[in-house]
């Protein structure tokens, strides 16, 4: 997984991120997410409002591709800067989809990815593994972000997220972020080089991904729409449908369907894994990138 280093242009990374993000919301067929079929578990949201809102950020996000690659300043003030860049970028979101909160999560993970690969193309010395990039997001967010668990300790919860950390201290994507993304390293990303390998298309190889990502993630955006229980649940029903084959069949398709289903009954999205299917793709797209270009 090694990649030769090369600073990569800003409207370069803009356009990997908005193919990724475009890529996993086109993935279908998704549990309970909105894709080509239908709108999931979601009532305010369709593949239109998705596109929208990835063309209003995709730019912001880039930004922090930038900031990241001029940075001067040790890496916890740089996470000040991206952060300072993510509130614009929510702002266009909202703008774009009329007060629909649809990428807020990838924002975040985006946003410290594309920060750090910036960082990681500009100070490592030769070759660097793309992996580098998860070692700077660790080590750019962990001070800021415990302090944010300090400060969410000593207050009353003010979004769903704090309310699942006041009540089960669980630390979501933000716990992910501290520690370099582990979700990503040890299992999405390992797994979705694999299939690549065994040229597995790339909607079937997404749809096993996101899958895989369900089964080992703790989703907060599940559990704060239902409980821990469902959550275990549908991770069941994930893992089932993976480990009945290697290759997908029709008919394991049809399983894919039938779990949307019973996500949309139960009224549960796993939007977390969405967001971690879109940063691995980043990532990957961004290794393929970087290789072409030394090719």
């Amino acid at each position: 997984m090694k990649v030769t280093k090369r600073t990569l242009s800003e409207s370069a990374v803009m356009n990997l991120v908005r193919t990724s993000l475009l890529e996993e919301v086109y993935t279908t067929p998704k549990p309970g997410l909105v894709d080509k079929a239908d709108n999931g578990a979601h009532k305010d949201m369709d593949i239109a409002v998705f596109e929208r809102s990835t063309q209003a950020i995709s730019p912001y996000i880039a930004k922090m591709y930038t900031a990241g690659k001029n940075a001067i300043q040790p890496l916890p003030l740089l996470f000040g800067e991206i952060r300072r860049i993510g509130v614009l970028a929510e702002k266009a979101m909202f703008e774009a989809t009329l007060g629909v909160n649809t990428h807020k999560g990838a924002i975040f993970t985006l946003g410290i990815l594309a920060a750090s690969l910036g960082y990681a193309v500009a100070h490592t010395t030769g070759d660097f593994e793309i992996f580098d990039v998860l070692t700077v997001a660790r080590d750019m967010t962990y001070d800021a972000l415990e302090e944010d668990f300090v400060q969410m300790s000593a207050r009353t919860p003010l979004t769903h997220g704090e309310v699942l950390y006041a009540k089960y201290r669980e630390r979501g994507i933000r716990g992910q972020a501290q520690e370099g993304f582990p979700i990503i390293r040890e299992i999405a990303y390992p797994y979705y080089y694999y299939l690549t390998q065994y040229s597995v298309e790339p909607n079937l190889r997404n749809v096993m991904t996101l899958l895989f990502i369900i089964a080992n993630l703790k989703d907060t955006n599940v559990m704060s729409r239902s409980s821990p229980e469902t959550l275990d649940e549908l991770q069941a029903d994930a893992m089932g449908i993976l480990d009945s084959t290697f290759l997908f069949t029709p008919y394991d398709i049809e399983k894919v369907y039938a779990l949307n289903k019973k996500c949309i009954e139960k009224n549960i999205s796993p939007g977390g894994a969405a967001d971690i299917l879109a940063a691995t793709l980043f990532l990957y797209h961004t290794e393929e990138f970087i290789e072409s270009k030394q090719s």
